[in-house]
């Protein structure tokens, strides 16, 4: 019995020697280094830190869920994602970027700084997913070029100056080699209140800007000056102090506000002096699509030119202002007379009235067409007053 106790205890004795002399278990190396293009923003002192360690590739950045504070703005001349976390119930629980109280700069995050300042490669390739990205009414979101490609997703972008300003970048060549994919700006399911131009385009391409939410801005929600091809579908855009969609073109060469679409969108404005839809330039415009949205309130609309050559197109749209690009009513030529003016109550000058009852259409004409009325004239002057009935719309 004791030889067998003996050996037991020399065994185990052996045992623990060879596990003590064996090597540690081996650790997974901390996250301080980019790792296949990912770097986690927590292990390093700022996001500025955290954009340069990811080196000239570029890659993703994870931003853990709490606040980040900015003093300059974070330069961005390369590929680069920022991925956070975003918590609907908690806010304080999602990942917030907000600028110190010392913070210099108009941007929290820009491209360029100025209008000929172009990137090596010719474009950045940007995206912010689950963020909360607060700003100032003297501090913007994200300041790009028209050669960019940013992408936005479940984000929120509140308290500041103007949300996301895409200029042009005159040192791009036009048109783009074939080897460069033009830019465009790409948001969806987001959140965004701005006290100027919540979103402002300038000679921007290829935007999609399809299911958010904008609430409570002042000035302008959605400029488009000199852009096209950009998509404003299915969002919801809830009081504004100017216009909720500005068509802008700067009256010059180049690009034109054409082949936009407008559509399925709910807007809302209680304010009488307000746009859902307003132009400058208008008559330089062609091939816009306005249609199927819901324009509900008291705000109007300003279309611009609907002649049929055009091209562009106001239809199927529903609420107080549509009701207000087409209006009817009576009026009465007096004895005696060959023309009155009528006032329409339209938001802008008609392009198609209609006069019943009239033998024929070579019995009238209308001219003298403004904001606020038309006039009518008829080839013979009654002997009688005589009552008739009109129509007017703003487009064909």
């Amino acid at each position: 019995m004791k030889s067998v106790v003996f050996s037991l205890a020399l065994t185990m004795s052996l045992l623990l020697s060879v596990l003590a002399a064996s090597p540690p278990a081996p650790r997974l190396p901390e996250a301080r280094q980019p790792v296949d293009g990912v770097v986690h923003a927590d292990h390093y002192p700022d996001i500025h830190a955290a954009v340069t360690a990811l080196g000239e590739r570029g890659g993703v950045i994870v931003l853990g869920a709490r606040t980040y504070t900015l003093i300059r703005p974070v330069k961005l001349t390369r590929r680069v994602v920022f991925q956070g976390v975003m918590d609907a119930k908690a806010r304080d629980a999602s990942t917030k970027i907000i600028p110190a109280d010392n913070f210099s700069g108009k941007w929290l995050f820009e491209t360029v700084t100025k209008p000929a300042e172009t990137n090596p490669d010719l474009n950045a390739d940007l995206g912010f997913y689950d963020l909360v990205v607060v700003g100032t009414p003297a501090i913007g979101g994200i300041h790009a070029a028209n050669g960019d490609v940013l992408r936005i997703e479940r984000c929120r972008f509140a308290y500041m100056r103007t949300c996301v300003e895409i200029t042009q970048d005159t040192a791009l060549p036009r048109p783009f080699p074939a080897r460069i994919v033009p830019g465009g700006l790409f948001i969806n399911n987001s959140i965004f209140q701005a006290t100027d131009v919540c979103l402002n385009l300038e000679y921007a391409t290829q935007n999609r800007i399809i299911s958010n939410w904008f609430v409570s801005n002042s000035g302008v929600v959605l400029r488009l000056l000199n852009t096209n091809k950009t998509w404003f579908v299915a969002n919801e855009v809830n009081q504004f102090t100017r216009a909720a969609i500005l068509l802008e073109d700067d009256g010059g060469g180049g690009n034109h506000v054409h082949n936009n679409i407008i559509a399925l969108n709910w807007m809302h404005s209680n304010r009488p002096d307000t746009w859902f839809i307003e132009t400058v330039n208008g008559d330089r415009m062609h091939n816009n699509l306005i249609a199927d949205n819901v324009l509900q309130g008291t705000a109007g609309v300003k279309l611009p030119p609907m002649e049929k050559d055009r091209g562009n197109r106001f239809e199927g749209n529903t609420g107080g202002a549509a009701a207000r690009t087409g209006n009817s009513g009576t009026a009465t030529l007096a004895a005696g007379k060959k023309s009155v003016v009528v006032r329409h109550g339209l938001m802008q000058a008609p392009i198609h009235v209609s006069v019943t009852p009239a033998a024929e259409s070579s019995s009238f004409w209308v001219d003298n067409r403004t904001a606020d009325s038309f006039e009518v004239h008829f080839r013979e002057a009654p002997e009688r007053a005589l009552g008739f009935s009109w129509s007017a719309r703003v487009f064909p």
